[in-house]
């Protein structure tokens, strides 16, 4: 069970940095400000 569950807390911290990566691309990659 608590390998399931390390998988899955791992692919949601995944997940999350891929979304900020993707939306960094969107708004584009310049200093927000």
């Amino acid at each position: 069970m608590s390998r399931i569950r390390w998988a899955f807390e791992c692919a949601a911290l995944i997940s999350v940095l891929l979304l900020l990566e993707i939306y960094a691309a969107i708004t584009g990659d310049r200093d927000m400000p």
